[in-house]
């Protein structure tokens, strides 16, 4: 798993504008891979514990997307064993940051939203993004 994200994979930080929320924002975590055979994918679905979809796009290429906390704490786990290098790896230190901090329940505060906001924007990474709704 960790050559195919190495490859065509990526760690997202979402973070979105929504009032309905009490700090006006949503934070969650995106992890995504892509692969012509869907096979690969479907054993990933499958010892992820059937969390996330599977979807192929007009081009015929299968993607794994999920945004399940718990499949995030699973794919951390195997990351930190299992490493991807490079600027792949900088974006899977940033998912883990992030995900540490909303294990502590530091989402919930504006002063651990703007940390947040500032671990996901800091190099204009693509792979990080914040929206408003």
């Amino acid at each position: 798993m960790a050559g195919f994200t190495q490859a065509h994979g990526c760690f997202e930080i979402n973070v979105v504008k929504n009032s309905t929320y009490k700090t006006g924002y949503n934070v969650s975590l995106e992890y995504s891979i892509w692969q012509k055979d869907k096979l690969p994918l479907e054993l990933l679905y499958y010892h992820l514990k059937y969390k996330g979809n599977i979807t192929q796009n007009s081009l015929g290429i299968w993607c794994y997307k999920s945004t399940d906390f718990n499949t995030a704490a699973h794919l951390i786990n195997y990351f930190d064993k299992y490493h991807v290098f490079g600027g792949k790896y900088i974006k899977f230190i940033k998912f883990r940051k992030v995900y540490r901090m909303i294990q502590k329940g530091r989402h919930l505060d504006n002063k651990g939203i703007k940390k947040i906001i500032s671990i996901a924007t800091k190099g204009g990474s693509s792979e990080t993004s914040t929206q408003e709704i």
